[in-house]
């Protein structure tokens, strides 16, 4: 049966976390279906866990590319209101017209916290207090330790 991430990420509310080695193959085929994306110069935009659909053997699909550009040169002139702000990249949330394929970076970072905590990383209530939050963030949790097994 296929399920979005976010679904899944719900029903795993009650273990809190996934397995280092089902945290690492979802963030590798996360991270590998952007990469090929940025190859063919697509950005995505709007990358989040109800974006990522899973099947019954644990592979990965990034879906919706309602929002995704296409893009001709490494930086990009778009819009800066799209995507979930929970997973906007600060560069968007501060209004800038102009930013790269670091967004989706960005939005896989956020993901890759969700899967290791069971939490989303920042729950602003705006893209205002999504921003200060994400400050907040950065000024208290200077150092994250992952798992060793995260590492190998």
């Amino acid at each position: 049966m296929t399920m979005d991430l976010r679904v899944l990420l719900y029903c795993h509310a009650k273990n809190r976390t996934f397995d280092d080695a089902v945290v690492k193959k979802y963030l590798g085929h996360t991270v590998a279906a952007i990469l090929l994306c940025h190859q063919r110069r697509v950005l995505h935009h709007d990358l989040k866990p109800a974006n990522v659909l899973v099947d019954g053997n644990g592979d990965l699909k990034v879906t919706d590319f309602g929002l995704s550009r296409a893009f001709t040169q490494p930086e990009l002139i778009f819009p800066h209101k799209v995507g979930t702000h929970w997973y906007r990249a600060p560069e968007m949330l501060l209004g800038a017209s102009r930013y790269s394929t670091l967004v989706d970076v960005w939005s896989i970072g956020c993901i890759f916290f969700e899967l290791l905590t069971g939490k989303t990383l920042l729950r602003g209530d705006s893209a205002i207090d999504q921003l200060f939050r994400i400050f907040c963030f950065v000024a208290i949790h200077r150092q994250y330790r992952a798992s060793p097994k995260l590492c190998s």
